[in-house]
């Protein structure tokens, strides 16, 4: 905050995760110190936002990977106890024995259990060829405040199972239902595994990926907002 302070120019903070994330809470406390303005991602972050977007050329994969099951599920992202990641061997233990699950990401010290039908990457920097040997995505956590990898997913045309978060039913407000299957949280293990098996690819959220929710309409977006912030700024 003092390091921030000392440049002398207007500041923007940007909160990513949902309000009630002690992370995002505390982070925000400390860019109230030293930003002008903080904005959300999205509502549901902040109550002053700018919509994010994903960069859809995540999407192009830049050297095949195999694919690691017949019908495979992709966890992808944080390793990491509030994402859920440990309830993942449970859920392939109620799909079909031809489903097994990938985990990409980084590990942050969550512990998922050893199991035949689960297997652990780590991190990657070619997300893209993950998401094309993808049957579906799962996204177990907790909440999340914009989720990029629901968005790559949708850019991918990969079907999403998520949690029933905020953001979701803000998005969903915007463009319809049917973006994803949703599962309350925290959804037993049979819970989500039925909505992997319903999950379908969403046409409507892949036109989202290219319109309102691209990095090119963020990108207006947030110049929008600073050249504003720029003008009200003594």
């Amino acid at each position: 905050s003092d390091r921030m302070r000392s440049f002398g120019i207007p500041a923007v903070g940007v909160c990513h995760a949902d309000p009630k994330n002690l992370w995002q809470q505390d982070a925000t406390k400390e860019m109230e110190k030293c930003c002008n303005a903080i904005v959300g991602v999205t509502a549901c972050a902040h109550k002053d936002f700018i919509y994010s977007g994903v960069d859809a050329s995540r999407a192009v994969a830049r050297k095949p990977v195999e694919k690691p099951f017949k019908k495979t599920l992709l966890y992808m992202g944080r390793v990491s106890s509030e994402k859920r990641p440990d309830i993942l061997p449970d859920v392939i233990d109620c799909l079909p024995d031809d489903w097994g699950v990938a985990l990409v990401g980084i590990n942050y010290g969550c512990i998922v259990r050893e199991h035949p039908r689960v297997k652990v990457i780590g991190v990657s920097d070619d997300v893209g060829a993950w998401y094309d040997v993808a049957d579906c995505v799962i996204i177990p956590s907790e909440s999340e405040g914009f989720c990029y990898t629901m968005f790559e997913a949708w850019a991918c045309r990969v079907p999403v199972v998520c949690g029933s978060w905020p953001v979701l039913r803000e998005i969903e407000a915007i463009a319809g239902e049917g973006l994803a299957e949703k599962v309350e949280i925290p959804g037993d293990p049979k819970d989500w595994a039925s909505a992997v098996l319903r999950a379908k690819v969403s046409d409507k959220a892949w036109s989202l990926t290219r319109t309102e929710f691209s990095a090119e309409a963020t990108a207006r977006r947030g110049e929008d907002h600073t050249v504003a912030l720029a003008r009200d700024t003594p």
